[in-house]
């Protein structure tokens, strides 16, 4: 999430915000709305059962999040209305899209004596992917391609999504999608 880290400099203090909240204009700072807006973006997707939008997994921590889907089209759609949303909230992101693997080894929270002990241990080739097309793509709120995305995957996502090229690429991120071309079929409420 672009800029967290400023806001959290400006604003040190505690956040409160609710996982279950669905006001997030009740936030009391600007990092409050922010990683509200992005956490009640995250849940609402998560729980959009059924939708055939809906990722397959999401792991989500402190400003970032990884999401899992079935195809590459699933996962334009679902991103480009995911960054809609984010716009009309004010939370900027921005993204990167891969094909790859993606391996769950252990989630667990674990108290040892005084120490806390909280682990995430995930990765794969899509992980890896998906933020070298963040990193390297560009700056500002956009929604980045890896290169492991082939051609027919493209032509799969272009039947909904506009796919641009982009000038002076970096090799990890040769396209992004035009996420306000795609007919405004929202999945998360305004």
């Amino acid at each position: 999430m672009l800029g967290f880290s400023a806001l959290t400099e400006q604003h040190p203090d505690h956040i409160e915000w609710d996982f279950g909240s669905e006001e997030i204009s009740a936030a009391t700072s600007p990092t409050d709305k922010q990683i509200g807006g992005f956490q009640h973006a995250l849940n609402t997707l998560a729980e959009a059962v059924g939708d055939a939008s809906s990722p397959s997994h999401v792991m989500a921590f402190s400003d970032c999040a990884f999401l899992v889907y079935d195809n590459p089209l699933q996962a334009a759609l679902s991103a480009s209305r995911l960054m809609r949303y984010f716009f009309r909230v004010q939370v900027p992101v921005r993204m990167g899209l891969a094909h790859g693997t993606w391996h769950v080894q252990r989630f667990s929270f674990d108290v040892v004596d005084s120490k806390t002990i909280t682990r995430a241990v995930f990765y794969g080739t899509a992980v890896v992917r998906a933020h070298n097309a963040e990193r390297y793509g560009g700056k500002g709120c956009q929604i980045f391609l890896h290169p492991s995305i082939g051609p027919d995957a493209i032509a799969q996502i272009q039947t909904r999504v506009r796919v641009l090229e982009i000038a002076s690429a970096h090799a990890d991120a040769p396209n992004q999608l035009n996420f306000l071309h795609e007919e405004d079929l929202e999945i998360l409420p305004r």
